[in-house]
């Protein structure tokens, strides 16, 4: 018995979904190459991951907007307004979200540093905790995206 002949005995017993015919399944094998192509266009990666960082870049500028965790010693607001995000399609998979050149110093913040005039060991990280935070918000954002390009 050929795979026609089994399809059209499937589809005529009651009680059982119906088998879908061989041009439905080829309409499905496109449709799943198509998304596939979608998915692995190197635009699509980069507007999801944008999608995916911004969450983590608005909560890590709200952390060290004026006022915010470093207190009396945050006054220019040059940290907050330099953090953002960055993509390159050298590396398509991946988006770095970061400090600009006025920010340049929000790397010794993140990982510590000594203070050599008050002799103390100072560390004020704010982008691990802004993506920690905002984990299940990036998520979701990320599916949000696939699913807006994705027609769905």
């Amino acid at each position: 018995m050929n795979s026609k002949n089994i399809i059209q005995k499937l589809n005529g017993r009651s009680g059982l979904m119906p088998v879908p015919s061989e041009q439905g399944i080829e309409e499905l094998m496109l449709d799943l190459e198509e998304i596939g192509l979608k998915i692995s266009d190197p635009e699509t990666k980069k507007q999801v991951l944008e999608a995916m960082a911004e969450p983590v870049v608005k909560e890590a500028k709200r952390i060290t907007r004026p006022g915010g965790m470093f207190g009396k010693y945050r006054k220019t607001g040059n940290l907050s307004k330099s953090i953002g995000k960055e993509w390159s399609p050298d590396n398509p998979n991946e988006i770095k979200v970061g400090w600009g050149e006025e920010g340049f110093y929000g790397k010794f913040h993140e990982r510590g540093f000594f203070n050599k005039q008050y002799k103390v060991f100072i560390k004020n990280p704010h982008i691990r905790p802004a993506f920690e935070s905002k984990r299940s918000e990036v998520g979701s954002a990320g599916i949000k995206k696939y699913k807006e390009i994705l027609g769905g």
